[in-house]
């Protein structure tokens, strides 16, 4: 509280994406018991500097199933102000961990926000945002302003279910196409 952060994360041990089930799980529990230990103290503790200031949990668990459902299930239990998803983007297969985001979102509140962390790349970014079932009809924050194709709702924005955006060599928004476009009939 004293830097004066607006969103706190708990303590976590985030695991290599390649870990074994039992550290795997040794990992997450300590994530658990750290968790108990900030919540106490944040609960202890007033907000500084005149503003209100939240501590997302975070969920563990690398890429066994049933390790992220424990773990959603723990930290959804908190009923803190939002949540976050760690532990991915750390050297498993990409398709793994759209899988574990699945298995989490499932789990998590629906109508608290989800911090989806070290998630880097944009490709990446924008397919956890379309594994998100809270997400509207359009893609969340996804604007589209090429008229002519079929995704888009005329408000701006696209309604694809899923976008892919290339080519992986791209150096700037300037580089990028959008693999998705279809245009629309005449």
């Amino acid at each position: 509280r004293t830097i004066g952060a607006d969103i706190m994360m708990a303590f976590d041990e985030c695991t290599p994406g390649t870990a074994d089930f039992q550290y795997a799980k040794k990992s997450m529990e300590l994530t658990h018991r750290w968790l108990d230990r900030c919540l106490k103290r944040f609960n202890e503790t007033e907000p500084k500097y005149g503003y209100h200031q939240s501590l997302f949990p975070i969920v563990q668990g690398c890429v066994y199933p049933d390790l992220r459902r424990k773990s959603a299930e723990f930290i959804a239990s908190k009923g803190a102000e939002g949540n976050a998803i760690g532990g991915l983007a750390v050297g498993e297969p990409a398709e793994k961990m759209y899988e574990m985001i699945e298995v989490v979102n499932e789990i998590l509140p629906k109508d608290k926000p989800r911090y989806l962390m070290g998630v880097g790349t944009p490709v990446n970014i924008l397919e956890g945002i379309t594994l998100d079932s809270s997400v509207p009809a359009h893609i969340k924050g996804i604007r589209c302003n090429v008229k002519n194709c079929v995704y888009n709702d005329m408000s701006e924005y696209c309604t694809a279910e899923r976008i892919s955006v290339g080519p992986s060599y791209a150096t700037s928004g300037i580089d990028t196409i959008c693999a998705t476009f279809r245009p629309k009939k005449r």
